[in-house]
């Protein structure tokens, strides 16, 4: 029988475990979340009402949502709560059907630091295009934690991811740091050409698709006041460092506090992949330094008391964990390294 099998049982087990961890955050997201922002913001976004300019190029969630509405013949309301609800389900299912063939101790840690993610960053709304970001950077940094990786596989994320935010411009940042040879007499090897290439190819199509997208499809701000959203013209990205500088400064505010502890921890935690990086390994350091950019941007032209900034930090660090085995297998081998 199926459950016979210890390996089976194992996999039925935690995979039980994530659908029930999923459907526990989906009921208390109706109890934690202001939905009303939420609406306004995607309901009308296919036809260029949405809250800002750098809202609109984020078709690809509110898109769904409208389908699920057609098939179903419900309102917005339901197709965008049912969208919401499925994704904190469909998360923890994807994650463990991925690491079918990894050990218990490992499903456990990434279902743990998954759904502590989720319940840690809530900060009271949610957007649909958080779960496919969400869903994006995890296989992003999964492939990129195997030796063996293929350029289709990052294009098809990229495609994917940029329909539905504009933070797919990880794909080729991504791309480009994990496989550059950096050693002098690989410079210019095919391999490295190749990647240059793709990765300048990414940037065009990222930038070009959404600068075209926020100007000639945003329309007007569903936010009273706001208008033609003029002050955001161009990309229409936000420049928020005096306001998050102050956040961090005052920690005035509980999310505040959630913030500056996760960007100390990652100071603390850099100082260290610094000094045993030989022993890390590349492919750690590399995806270390994406979510450093990532903190960064973040920092910039994100607000860092609205905490779901964090929640894709989940999935990065189930990535980073199958990026190394410094903790398991290597440390032996490479202490002479340090």
């Amino acid at each position: 029988m199926f459950l016979s099998n210890k390996k089976n049982l194992t996999n039925f087990f935690v995979l039980f475990i994530s659908i029930m961890f999923g459907y526990y955050e989906a009921l208390k997201f109706y109890e934690i979340n202001d939905i009303s922002v939420t609406i306004s913001a995607t309901e009308h976004l296919l036809k260029g009402y949405t809250h800002w300019r750098a809202f609109q190029n984020r078709l690809l969630s509110p898109l769904l949502v409208k389908y699920i509405s057609k098939i179903f013949h419900i309102n917005y309301y339901d197709s965008l709560m049912f969208f919401l609800s499925v994704s904190f389900i469909l998360i923890n299912i994807i994650l463990q059907i991925n690491l079918l063939n990894k050990n218990f101790s490992e499903k456990l840690i990434s279902l743990l630091c998954v759904n502590f993610g989720f319940f840690l960053f809530s900060c009271g709304i949610w957007y649909p295009w958080d779960f496919i970001e969400f869903i994006s950077f995890y296989f992003l940094f999964m492939i990129n934690s195997k030796d063996q990786k293929y350029t289709y596989h990052y294009w098809i994320i990229f495609i994917i991811w940029s329909t539905n935010k504009e933070t797919s411009i990880f794909v080729p940042i991504t791309f480009f740091v994990s496989n550059f040879k950096f050693e002098n007499k690989l410079f210019l090897y095919k391999d490295n050409i190749k990647i240059i290439i793709n990765s300048f190819i990414m940037f065009i199509l990222i930038f070009s698709y959404t600068y075209v997208i926020r100007n000639f499809m945003f329309k007007y701000s569903t936010i009273p006041g706001v208008g033609l959203d003029i002050h955001n013209k161009g990309l229409g990205n936000f420049i928020n460092l005096e306001r998050n500088f102050y956040s961090l400064i005052y920690l005035n505010e509980k999310n505040s506090v959630i913030s500056f502890i996760i960007y100390l921890i990652y100071i603390i935690f850099t100082l260290n992949v610094l000094r045993f990086r030989k022993i890390m390994g590349r492919k750690f350091v590399s995806l270390w330094f994406i979510v450093g950019l990532y903190l960064i941007v973040g920092f910039i032209s994100g607000l860092v008391n609205e905490t779901r900034l964090f929640f894709p930090l989940s999935a990065m660090a189930v990535g980073l964990y199958f990026s190394q085995d410094v903790f398991k297998f290597n440390f032996e081998r490479n202490k002479s390294l340090i």
